[in-house]
């Protein structure tokens, strides 16, 4: 793909492009499959991103849900008839359910890093003698066994170099277990190429400056983000704030 075709996605996706324009790129994005590919990726990323800036606010609304069922309705003493406890323990355990659902975020320790570091989820697309591997390395990333993701990604490398979804994941599984320098190496490359993950190539080289406090680089490398996509350039403008 060339630089312009980059570009024009980006335009495609913040909706810059006029009726012809857009026209003429659907077009081609039904004739030419590395395009159509590059922006699946984009949107994916887009509606993860997306997803985590809601948190808050679905929080506070299950919060306000809760208000609304478990007000004490009776005085303290009071006994309350068994039907009605039921109906209490049964809003209750729903509330709890859909909090997990929605909004729970393991990582909400106070720290920086690990209160940013909601690393998206992994999907490759691989064939042949490389599928069975590729749905391995899924599930043990999918769990947060980056130890084992990390040995079974470095695996498929050998069999799909070109995969840009793959080699985040491997610098992620990299940063989670401790192999700093190989982590950089893989995020500074995507950070300086022009694929769609080029921004979070930035944002994960920033993460790993944070992640080893290492504060004045990680405002550096956050600098460096364009706002080509808005949910990320977001997110590093509130990290910059907090750092």
């Amino acid at each position: 793909m060339e630089e312009e075709d980059y570009k024009l996605l980006d335009q495609y996706l913040q909706d810059e492009l006029s009726g012809d324009q857009k026209a003429a790129f659907r077009q081609r994005l039904k004739e030419e499959e590395p395009l159509a590919a590059e922006l699946e990726l984009r949107q994916q990323m887009h509606t993860y991103l997306r997803t985590k800036a809601q948190q808050p606010d679905l929080e506070t609304a299950m919060k306000n849900l809760g208000g609304t069922y478990f007000s004490p309705v009776e005085k303290a003493a009071k006994i309350v008839p068994l039907a009605r406890r039921r109906l209490y323990v049964g809003l209750s355990i729903a509330a709890a359910i859909a909090l997990v659902l929605l909004v729970w975020n393991p990582f909400d320790s106070g720290n920086l890093y690990n209160a940013y570091a909601q690393h998206p989820p992994l999907a490759l697309v691989e064939k042949g003698d490389a599928l069975a591997l590729a749905q391995q390395a899924e599930a043990a990333y999918g769990e947060k066994d980056y130890k084992t993701a990390y040995g079974l990604l470095n695996e498929l490398t050998d069999l799909s170099s070109e995969n840009i979804q793959l080699q985040l994941a491997l610098g992620i599984s990299a940063l989670e277990t401790g192999r700093t320098t190989k982590a950089r190496q893989l995020f500074e490359e995507l950070a300086e190429g022009n694929s769609a993950l080029r921004n979070y190539g930035r944002w994960y080289l920033a993460l790993s400056y944070l992640k080893t406090e290492e504060f004045a680089q990680a405002k550096a490398e956050l600098q460096k983000l364009d706002d080509s996509d808005p949910a990320l350039y977001d997110k590093a403008t509130q990290l910059l704030e907090e750092l």
